[in-house]
């Protein structure tokens, strides 16, 4: 990103969906944004997922990736 650029930090909740994926997701909630464009923002680690479930079969991996499942109460960052 350029220094010059200007950016937002912007959080969204998962309300519904078991498992969908995170560049999906994300695509939904920015539309006008291409799907590449959302991958490399994941891939940069540009992209924070808080996970509220304390569910063992549910736990996020070390680094995010674009294939990351969500699921209710997961907060995108």
């Amino acid at each position: 990103m350029n220094e010059n650029q200007d950016y937002f930090i912007l959080s969204h909740r998962v309300q519904s969906g078991d498992g969908t994926r995170l560049d999906h997701f994300l695509g939904e909630a920015y539309r006008k944004q291409s799907r590449n464009r959302i991958q490399k923002a994941i891939e940069n680690g540009n992209v924070e997922v808080v996970r509220t479930t304390d569910r063992p079969d549910r736990t996020l991996p070390s680094k995010i990736k674009a294939s990351s499942l969500l699921f209710p109460g997961d907060e995108v960052k």
